[in-house]
Parts: C-alpha cells; structure tokens; sequence
C-alpha cells in the first residue's frame, strides 16, 4: 500500500484532481452482507434523512446554527 501512496504523491495537482476514489468494503461489512460501499453510504444518508423533526437544526438571526 505505501507504493500506492507514493504514486499518488508524485502525481500533479490537476492529475489528482481526475482521480477517483477507491473505497473498499471492510471484513466487517462483508459479515454484514454490504455487498458495495456505496450501497453503506447511501443506507447512512437515507437513515439521515429518516431522522425525526428533533434533529432539524435552525439558523439563528446572527447566523449560528442551533
């Protein structure tokens, strides 16, 4: 893995830019059948927007987030 970093570090600023992402599911969520990470990140941002009207956050006049 190291080499793959130092790859990635030689790389220039608008090379980096086109390069995609790897996520690679861990042990643990092969147990718990995610079959791809993006099938995890998607499940996280549907629970997200499950959450009921007690986890709304409101701007105050000045700006702040409650």
């Amino acid at each position: 893995m190291p080499h793959k970093i130092e790859q990635y570090n030689s790389l220039s600023n608008l090379e980096k830019e086109h390069t995609k992402s790897v996520n690679h599911r861990n042990e643990e969520d092969k147990r718990r059948g995610v079959e791809y990470v993006m099938s995890k990140i998607l499940g996280f941002y549907k629970e997200c927007m499950e959450l009921g009207p007690e986890y709304l956050t409101r701007m105050q006049d000045e700006g702040e987030v409650t």
